[in-house]
């Protein structure tokens, strides 16, 4: 058991090194609209780096892989505030129930980007005229099942609005996305497409994610479970292959009540001082309520604070 677990860890980190050196980095967001759609949706997901395709195993996979939603057992909910760079507050609720074979998931994202000067130009000279706030809307609802007993499928469709100034762009997005977990083994395996659509005519930020996931039992005697969780994404930007990025995160859990984690992408911060891509969190769970706590650098651009809520019924 030793043995296969090394093994497993060596490629795991080898695939990292693989997808870190044939990974273009550029962080081309002036490219496409709704570059906010690129967002997490939990805490959670943040403190593991965003490496989250594999594991999608809470009603919070709806924004990364909706085939995740169909391992749910039962309804859940979640709420998340995050506090992202320049002033910019980021609100989300998700909810899940079962339905037929699957669980159906429905979300409500809304975004406040903080103040913006506007100013107008008189006689050469830069007038202020006050300010406005940009503000975006995301309604999504996506239904995942299995195809098989360790195989999952799942689709999602989404609304978008995208309001800057006085004017106001809508637009529709679909995801898609399998996940496979083989029985016995703690392994998983990912591949989703993402925001598959276009905002009034403009090209969207739709990627391709594909990632594996190890999780495994450090210490279960029946009195002390200890787990770790290892993930690792590698995303595409489709619109613009200049912009992809590796994703790379661990969580510790202890008695499944506590859990540390840790995560870091791998992208290009050409322009940027300082440490980005960093995050690390924190999660309590007491019953069915958890409660995950998440901070992560963008260099000097500022950094996130991300804390999310959630309950299982």
């Amino acid at each position: 058991m030793g043995s296969r677990r090394l093994t497993i860890l060596a490629v795991f980190f080898l695939l990292t090194g693989i997808l870190r050196a044939q990974t273009a980095t550029t962080l081309a967001i002036s490219s496409v609209a709704a570059s906010w759609l690129d967002l997490t949706s939990s805490a959670r997901i943040e403190g593991l780096g965003e490496a989250y395709v594999a594991v999608a195993d809470d009603v919070t996979a709806l924004g990364i892989n909706p085939a995740g939603l169909g391992r749910l057992t039962q309804g859940r909910v979640s709420l998340t505030h995050d506090s992202y760079i320049q002033g910019s507050d980021i609100e989300t609720g998700l909810g899940s129930v079962p339905l037929g074979p699957g669980n159906v998931a429905f979300g409500l994202t809304y975004g406040n980007f903080g103040s913006v000067s506007e100013y107008t130009v008189a006689a050469g000279v830069p007038v202020a005229e006050g300010s406005y706030q940009p503000m975006v809307w995301e309604m999504s609802l996506g239904y995942g099942f299995a195809l098989t007993s360790d195989l999952y499928a799942g689709l999602s469709v989404k609304y978008l609005i995208d309001e800057i100034f006085t004017n106001q762009e809508t637009g529709w997005a679909g995801d898609a996305g399998v996940l496979w977990m083989p029985k016995n083994s703690g392994l998983g395996f990912g591949l989703s497409t993402l925001n598959i659509g276009s905002l009034s005519g403009e090209s969207l930020p739709t990627e391709l994610r594909g990632g594996a996931s190890y999780q495994f039992d450090i210490k279960n005697d029946g009195n002390d479970h200890q787990t770790f969780l290892f993930s690792l994404d590698g995303l595409a930007r489709l619109a613009d292959l200049t912009s992809n990025r590796t994703a790379l995160g661990v969580e510790y859990g202890y008695h499944d009540h506590l859990f540390l984690r840790m995560g870091q992408q791998l992208m290009d911060t050409t322009g940027l001082s300082g440490w980005s891509g960093y995050s690390v969190g924190v999660g309590i769970k007491i019953e069915a309520v958890q409660i995950d706590y998440a901070f992560a650098t963008r260099g000097d651009l500022g950094n996130l604070n991300l804390i999310s809520l959630a309950a299982g019924f």
